[in-house]
């Protein structure tokens, strides 16, 4: 995922939102890895028109992110930046689609969208959910619009990179911010129960996605 990171750290449409995936520098330091993003896109390519078609070596992808930190480094924007390169290079296929669907069934507890054949769930526990959502100025669906929207000759370049699916970037953007935010919830929730409470929450939403005809998954870190 770390190549994912630096095409989208190299996009015109995402500059603005850096903050988003947890980091937060000036204008100066963005604008720099922002132009060294691109050219490590550009070698990363070596050439290639189609993402899919490059080397997938872990010589290559280990090359990529040594470039990316030394990047940050160069910018002084390693405080910044801590954990984010971690969390993009060691983020599991399970965990995202966990958090995926955990934060469906978040959304349909809080709408009120639970029937009586639902799994029950105490209401305290509830409520620790309900004081615990953080509001975001943005949902994750509307970047795919910005990215859409965007025409720039860079973004323009990095939307041809995957022919067909021109806002896959966005889409795995989407993912991670489902995850993170899912996360962020998560560790502000556990803080207001107990652990027999944590672990009836954990079951509920288990038994959430059973009822629902989704995957039984529960992400690492809830199990931690």
């Amino acid at each position: 995922m770390v190549d994912k990171l630096v095409m989208l750290l190299s996009t015109v449409w995402f500059k603005a939102y850096w903050y988003e995936i947890g980091i937060e520098i000036d204008e100066a330091r963005t604008s720099l890895v922002q132009q060294e993003c691109q050219d490590i896109v550009k070698r990363m390519l070596s050439g290639a028109e189609d993402y899919h078609t490059i080397s997938f070596s872990e010589q290559r992808k280990e090359q990529t992110k040594s470039e990316l930190l030394s990047s940050i480094e160069r910018a002084r924007a390693q405080d910044a930046f801590a954990g984010v390169v971690e969390e993009w290079d060691s983020v599991s296929r399970d965990d995202l689609t966990a958090a995926w669907i955990y934060s469906g069934l978040t959304e349909d507890l809080l709408s009120g969208d639970i029937t009586d054949e639902d799994p029950n769930l105490d209401p305290l526990v509830a409520g620790a959910i309900a004081d615990s959502v953080t509001p975001y100025k943005l949902a994750t669906f509307e970047f795919v619009e910005k990215c859409e929207a965007s025409q720039g000759p860079w973004d323009s370049y990095i939307k041809r990179l995957t022919p067909g699916q021109p806002t896959a970037l966005a889409d795995q953007l989407a993912g991670m911010l489902t995850a993170r935010r899912f996360r962020l919830l998560w560790d502000s929730v556990r803080t207001k129960l107990t652990p027999a409470q944590q672990q009836q929450l954990i079951t509920w939403y288990r038994e959430m996605a059973k009822s629902r005809g989704r995957r039984e998954m529960t992400p690492s870190y809830m199990l931690q």
